[in-house]
């Protein structure tokens, strides 16, 4: 019998969790006044990193356990027959999707919305833009991973009641929910990594220095906590959640109440579609495309969601170094919201970055 029930041990974990807020909050702060905002932020950031921990090493002792059985592993067979097999003639109708899809944009708008609310009223005594922008930025560091986590959350709840209609197999091959060969999972995300660094030479391809990228991306740079609140959401929580959205939910769904090229045509375009206003320069809407692209055919060849979740990962982590990096040697001074004077390259990698991680 064990010593302490599982209630014990997530109490537990979460006095860890603010025991490390409280200690490494205030030091991370630019300012005196960021300090409550940013060990919320570090709370989140630390209780993200436990969670990822755990589904990692569980993740990893599924795959050990699997390969030491010996048992060989049967043929993939198309993504399409798989779902229409798993889901007993089809207990999905196409509004269903379409409900799913208006959950996660709404509770994303919905954070924003709240944001926006809350930076107006901190800039009404301002009367110009930038005291909006400097109302905005000492809440990004929490808009920016919470309004994913809301998208994530109304997400779930749809697919519970999804899977009390198809029962859990069926709801789990029609997303992918399946564990693929590791050889697929690090084909993936080192396909991911060789997109970005094909993609990032296009910036050369700029002659003239290009304007301002969006507000979302200039709003990220303008302090330490916002700028690692924006790489934690590009990073560890944009793929999960949006490969679960756009590749499991649309595509799945999609193949399984109309055809499988349907649901590839329509979650690609969709996915695509969704970063349009944040496409600054055509090199982010190239980048998008070609990441579409290789995520759909990872899905349909693996029918499994991981491999595209790792290509995705793989991808953002390559340009978010590039940028945190770049951002990081920069003073302090010469924040996006603060000036414009950055390297042409470093705008253009935050665009399609900042596309990527539907940020």
């Amino acid at each position: 019998m064990n010593r302490y029930s599982r209630r014990q041990l997530f109490l537990a974990k979460c006095a860890v969790v603010a025991l490390v807020a409280l200690i490494a909050g205030p030091p991370l702060a630019d300012d005196p006044s960021e300090t409550p905002i940013t060990i919320i932020v570090v709370l989140a950031l630390a209780g993200a990193s436990i969670g990822v921990y755990e589904a990692l090493s569980h993740g990893l002792a599924i795959m050990l356990g699997r390969s030491w059985r010996d048992t060989p592993v049967p043929p993939a067979e198309p993504l399409a027959a798989s779902i229409v097999s798993s889901t007993f003639g089809g207990g999905l109708r196409r509004r269903d999707v379409v409900t799913a899809l208006a959950a996660y944009l709404g509770a994303q708008v919905l954070v924003w919305s709240i944001v926006g609310v809350m930076a107006a009223a901190r800039a009404a005594k301002g009367e110009s833009h930038g005291d909006l922008i400097q109302a905005l930025t000492g809440l990004v560091p929490v808009a920016l991973p919470g309004s994913l986590v809301a998208g994530g959350i109304a997400l779930l709840l749809v697919l519970r009641k999804w899977r009390k209609r198809l029962g859990g197999p069926a709801l789990g091959g029609v997303l992918g929910l399946s564990w693929a060969r590791p050889r697929q999972v690090v084909n993936g995300a080192l396909g991911g990594a060789a997109l970005a660094l094909f993609v990032l030479p296009l910036m050369t391809l700029i002659v003239d220095r290009p304007g301002p990228p969006d507000l979302i991306t200039q709003l990220a740079g303008s302090s330490n906590s916002a700028l690692w609140a924006w790489v934690i959401s590009a990073v560890l929580l944009a793929p999960p959640i949006e490969e679960l959205m756009f590749r499991g939910v649309l595509l799945g769904a999609l193949a399984n109440t109309w055809n499988i090229r349907a649901g590839a045509l329509i979650s690609g375009t969709t996915f695509w579609l969704m970063h349009g206003p944040e496409f600054v320069h055509w090199q982010a809407a190239v980048a998008i495309g070609l990441l579409t692209i290789l995520a759909t055919w990872l899905r349909v060849r693996s029918r499994s969601l991981s491999p595209s979740i790792a290509a995705h990962f793989g991808y953002n982590l390559v340009l978010a170094m590039v940028i945190s990096r770049a951002m990081i040697s920069r003073p302090a001074g010469t924040r996006w919201a603060r000036d414009h004077h950055l390297p042409k390259t470093v705008w253009i990698a935050c665009s399609i970055a900042n596309s990527a991680s539907r940020l």
